[in-house]
Order: structure tokens, then C-alpha cells, then sequence
């Protein structure tokens, strides 16, 4: 599912907000690199492996609200 359907589902799940709205709040750059750390702090374990999607948002530039891009789009 792309991340609008997916944001959008959690909220209709009950969530305050969906994951990818979150990670763009909080800063892909931090998300990304607190995913990093736990995941070698508890042996890599393949299901917590950190996204490629997330890596390259990061690499881009696109840190989430705080850039007015990540996941979704911001506008001033």
C-alpha cells in the first residue's frame, strides 16, 4: 500500500497517527538512525532490518516536516 493508505488506515484503526506522518514529525534522520541503532543493539534480526525507502529519504534530504518533505509533503 502506498503511505497515504497507509497513514490513513491506522488513523482509522484508532492510532493518533499513522507511521509515516510520525516519522516525518519526529525527523526521518532521527528515526532512521534510532532504527539503525536498535536494530544492531539486539543482533540484526531480519525483521526489524531498517528500510531502504527510509535510508534514501534520509540521503535526499527529505527529513519530513522539518524540510516541508519526507514521506508526505509540507506546506509553509
Amino acid at each position: 500500500a502506498d503511505v497515504e493508505t497507509v497513514d490513513r488506515l491506522s488513523d482509522a484503526a484508532g492510532f493518533t497517527m499513522g507511521p509515516f506522518r510520525l516519522m516525518d514529525l519526529n525527523g526521518n534522520d532521527v528515526t532512521y538512525t534510532v532504527s539503525c541503532s536498535l536494530y544492531n543493539a539486539i543482533g540484526r534480526p531480519a525483521r526489524l532490518k531498517p528500510s531502504t525507502l527510509h535510508q534514501l529519504k534520509v540521503e535526499q534530504g527529505a527529513l519530513g516536516r522539518k524540510t516541508g518533505s519526507g514521506f508526505l509533503e509540507y506546506r509553509g
